[in-house]
């Protein structure tokens, strides 16, 4: 939650005062961009999940990609990223032979969302690890960025890490996250353990959603 949410929440004081400034021109801003929740203010109540469910009947582990940002192909991973991926994740269809497969909602496919988030960054509130196998939770879920400038650093989510030991279901976890971005600079890998079923839950939060702005700009203009 935001620091200073509302005016009987914060000390009085110059640097609460700009906080709470800052906080209102942001949210502001989402409004304007058409955002998948109104404001930052309201992304911890977020409620929107894509569901990601991966299978791997093989008997060998293979990397995916779930997500590629920009890069269209394998040969292009390996040549920005530096690591090879078995292949990138799409809906109801062979990732690697027919040995990894992919499935989301219905009414919705994965390459619809990976191309959504690609124009449209999109900011992840929370994830959710499911997997059939207690070891795939060790395998950690890696969030690299990218640009083609430099080398732009990575997130490494470990889902393990996050096992508490009151939890009695030790093949799921829950992540809360806050700095985590899905966009066209980042590339979402993990590693698919031989016969395991990896489900990930992602809750969207604020979404920058760049077909919005000419509608809001309107409404703006002819409510004056």
């Amino acid at each position: 939650m935001p620091k200073y949410p509302n005016l009987s929440d914060r000390a009085i004081g110059a640097d609460s005062i700009a906080a709470e400034m800052r906080l209102r021109d942001n949210n502001k801003i989402m409004r304007a961009l058409g955002a998948a929740v109104p404001s930052f203010t309201d992304e911890a109540r977020a409620n929107q999940v894509f569901p990601i469910k991966i299978t791997n009947t093989d008997t060998a582990d293979h990397l995916v990609a779930v997500f590629a940002g920009d890069l269209e192909s394998i040969s292009e991973i390996t040549a920005i990223l530096g690591i090879t991926v078995g292949g990138i994740a799409k809906e109801a269809a062979d990732i690697i032979t027919d040995k990894v497969t992919c499935a989301t909602a219905p009414g919705t496919t994965i390459e619809y969302f990976q191309k959504f988030v690609k124009r449209n960054p999109t900011r992840i509130m929370q994830i959710k690890v499911k997997s059939n196998l207690e070891e795939q939770l060790d395998e950690p879920l890696v969030f690299s960025h990218i640009n083609p400038f430099a080398k732009a650093g990575q997130q490494v989510l470990n889902p393990g890490a996050y096992a508490k030991e009151t939890n009695q279901n030790n093949k799921l976890v829950t992540i809360p996250v806050r700095d985590i971005q899905l966009d066209d600079q980042t590339v979402l890998y993990v590693n698919i353990l031989a016969g395991s079923t990896l489900q990930l839950s992602l809750t969207v939060g604020a979404t920058s959603n760049a077909a919005a702005v000419l509608a809001k700009q309107a409404e703006v203009a002819y409510s004056k």
